[in-house]
């Protein structure tokens, strides 16, 4: 099966609840994540909430992160997480009592 995540609600600016196409319902720690686009979108609330569900039912931030071109210069990217890792990561839950986001 292709897991992708159908919707998403937040609990706090590091708790996602994942809503998965195989009806299971599970919470992402992102502090697992150790890397310094997280760390960004954790410490500011504002840029946590502006999280989407991709194409291929991933989780994503538009431009959060950053990559190089040719020549050195910075271009804004999103920053996404995988549904497959968000599925191994995080924990099951059986609780709707977080807010709704997409």
């Amino acid at each position: 099966m292709n897991r992708k995540i159908l919707h998403i609600k937040l609990k706090t600016p590091q708790l996602i609840v994942c809503h998965f196409n195989n009806g299971e319902k599970k919470i992402l720690d992102l502090s697992i994540i150790k890397d310094q686009y997280i760390s960004k979108i954790i410490e500011n609330e504002d840029i946590f909430k502006k999280v989407e569900i991709g194409n291929y039912g991933q989780i994503l931030w538009h431009n959060v992160a950053y990559m190089k071109d040719l020549d050195g210069n910075k271009i804004p990217c999103e920053y996404d997480i995988s549904p497959e890792f968000a599925y191994i990561h995080s924990k099951p839950i059986n609780s709707d009592s977080f807010t709704e986001i997409h």
